[in-house]
């Protein structure tokens, strides 16, 4: 699939499976148990919630990309020792764009 981010084969070269998947909850759900590291959007492909994350023993990462964490239950992050981070600024020149359209 499309959208790896540009990140499959940095992690095959390493000897890690990178998984990319569609926009249905139930790709993610059968994925979490063996998940490490969790690359979302904002709310796509799913809320990672505190059901998700009890059911994802061996995730340690969480990063979106992108900004913000509403989708994602942090107390239950914190409880579960799940590192949360975002890509901070990655939506500056789209919001610098949109704006400049809005204007014209």
């Amino acid at each position: 699939q499309e959208n790896g981010l540009g990140l499959k084969s940095f992690f095959e070269s390493r000897g890690l499976e990178y998984v990319t998947i569609s926009d249905k909850e139930a790709d993610l759900d059968k994925h979490l148990k063996d998940t490490e590291i969790l690359i979302t959007t904002p709310f796509h492909p799913a809320y990672v919630t505190k059901e998700r994350i009890k059911n994802s023993p061996k995730l340690k990462l969480s990063v979106t990309a992108g900004i913000g964490s509403d989708h994602i239950d942090l107390i239950a992050a914190r409880e579960n020792g799940l590192i949360v981070t975002e890509v901070t600024g990655s939506n500056v020149v789209s919001v610098a764009e949109h704006a400049v359209m809005q204007i014209l």
